[in-house]
């Protein structure tokens, strides 16, 4: 799968904008609901993904042109006609937090294909 630049991948989202900021802010609203003593990082980071794939599939399910594609231990947002999302926690550069996992390592090869993915 070919690369898209960045006009592109705003010209496919922008639509959606609204609907992809609704699904951080809710997962984030729901982690601020949790009892206190869930305080560790890797506990938050869990339960906000946890929280942003349902609010994705919730928010998504009937849209034309989005699919939700749930595979084992990663979920992905594919918008037609060729952009793949996954979310993922960042740091304070807002860069992806990926350990060279070899599904991470895929994610980012254009020259592989992921699996269920048209």
């Amino acid at each position: 799968m070919a690369r898209l630049t960045k006009s592109q991948v705003r010209d496919i989202l922008e639509p959606f904008h609204p609907e992809l900021l609704s699904i951080v802010h809710n997962a984030w609203k729901d982690w601020k609901s949790c009892p206190p003593h869930m305080s560790y990082a890797r506990t938050r980071a869990n339960v906000v993904w946890d929280c942003m794939i349902t609010h994705a599939r919730l928010t998504f399910e009937d849209t034309h042109g989005v699919h939700f594609i749930e595979r084992p231990n990663s979920c992905y947002l594919y918008f037609e006609p060729g952009l793949v999302v996954r979310f993922k926690k960042a740091d304070e550069n807002n860069r992806s937090k990926n350990f060279p996992t070899n599904l991470a390592l895929d994610f980012n090869d254009p020259q592989i294909n992921l699996p269920a993915v048209p």
